[in-house]
């Protein structure tokens, strides 16, 4: 059985950019790499933990179907990282929160239009959905 590592990120490979970014309501940066300037999220979490390993088994699975998903990778955050989410974003992460993020490559993908849970049914960001909710509105 194949086990995942979660590493720190290498943060002095990517450099921040200011991207308008409509959706979504979890902590997050987004960061150019290389010679390509290749465009990566970095997303925290606002409740739990799980809402990360979600995402990173979603693309996992996604692979393994051969979809076209988003690329996620578990990283744990250096320190300069730590200091900025929590000054940040103090007001939305919770009082136990973890130094961990997805780091998540494919985030924009050429041709598809991305579409948030709460935009499907009309909903405000904050506003927790059930799945069932989001099924009914597709």
């Amino acid at each position: 059985m194949k086990y995942f590592e979660i590493k720190e990120l290498n943060y002095r490979q990517y450099t921040p950019i200011n991207v308008e970014v409509v959706g979504g309501s979890r902590p997050r940066l987004v960061l150019e790499k290389g010679k390509y300037k290749i465009k990566h999220f970095l997303k925290s979490y606002s409740h739990n933990s799980r809402e990360i390993m979600a995402e990173f088994l979603a693309s996992k699975l996604g692979l393994l179907a051969d979809f076209r998903v988003q690329k996620t990778w578990i990283k744990t955050f250096p320190k300069p990282l730590i200091d900025f989410f929590s000054n940040r974003y103090q007001k939305k992460l919770s009082k136990d929160w973890k130094p961990i993020e997805a780091l998540v490559k494919n985030i924009f993908p050429r041709g598809y239009n991305v579409r948030y849970g709460f935009n499907i049914v009309n909903s405000k960001p904050t506003e927790k959905l059930k799945l069932s909710q989001i099924e009914k509105a597709m």
